[in-house]
């Protein structure tokens, strides 16, 4: 990425069109009156964190006859009314996290990756 900097020091991160009342303007014509010009390497993307439906968990479990187990797992873990509120949950929620391994544990023949990535948020 080009970032353009005029004389006071202001960053542009494109060329101006018009300044001091002329236009077009080129390269040449800001550089004689003190702008300069630098390369940066762009920005680095900020990560998407995925959302998954609870709804279609639960009906993707019903599907799978998991539904009523897993429900008593989440109410035994004490995160039912966290899953009852949310109606995405993101993949870096807390409380999500700390479920994770308990489910592992309680379903370990259950993909529980597999089952989110069918499970994301429209």
């Amino acid at each position: 990425m080009i970032i353009y900097t005029d004389p006071d020091g202001n960053d542009f991160y494109a060329m101006p069109k018009i300044w001091n009342n002329a236009s077009p303007i080129s390269w040449d014509y800001l550089e004689a009156y003190g702008w300069t010009r630098r390369e940066e390497p762009d920005p680095e993307p900020v990560p998407v964190v995925q959302r998954y439906s609870t709804y279609k968990i639960k009906r993707k479990l019903e599907d799978m006859g998991l539904w009523a187990d897993v429900k008593a797992a989440i109410e035994a873990a004490g995160f039912w009314d966290s899953f009852v509120l949310i109606q995405d949950i993101a993949a870096d929620n807390e409380e999500l996290q700390r479920a994770l391994p308990l489910l592992h544990e309680e379903f370990p023949d259950v993909d529980i990756q597999e089952l989110l990535a069918e499970c994301v948020a429209d």
